[in-house]
């Protein structure tokens, strides 16, 4: 709780409870490096509604865990789903443009790793999937902790 003494009299004062909130939950997660002469993306995108307003972002790393590049933006108005994939292809456009030919892309979405696995990806996102799914040999995994 991050009420001050005046708050939590302030509330007394007009009978009103305060409500406690949860300790936050301390979860250990591991990063790990891509092989030698691969480029890794970790991928995230998501819907202020589904749908509503939408972001993503990727980071591009290397084998000695190098940043080497990053991409966020804000994309359109639709689900988060969408948001996830587009930011999986973005990240894909933008490793080949940097020279990668051999990507691993993980992202928390099983749906979205499933799809692009069986190249089945959502129609907003199909026509730049086509465009560069044959440019780069790209392996997809989920990050532990996705739904």
């Amino acid at each position: 709780m991050d009420n001050t003494t005046q708050d939590l009299a302030t509330l007394h004062a007009l009978c009103l409870s305060n409500k406690l909130r949860r300790a936050p939950r301390c979860l250990e997660c591991y990063w790990t490096a891509p092989p030698l002469n691969v480029l890794k993306l970790n991928t995230d995108g998501c819907a202020r509604g589904n749908p509503g307003p939408i972001g993503g972002g990727v980071v591009l790393r290397t084998h000695t865990c190098e940043v080497i590049g990053t991409y966020i933006g804000g994309l359109d108005i639709t689900t988060s789903y969408v948001a996830k994939s587009k930011a999986i292809v973005h990240g894909i456009e933008k490793a080949i443009n940097m020279g990668a030919s051999c990507i691993w892309v993980e992202s928390d979405s099983t749906a979205a790793v499933k799809a692009f696995q069986r190249d089945n990806v959502h129609w907003k996102v199909r026509s730049q999937w086509n465009r560069v799914k044959h440019k780069a040999n790209t392996s997809f995994s989920q990050a532990l902790g996705g739904k």
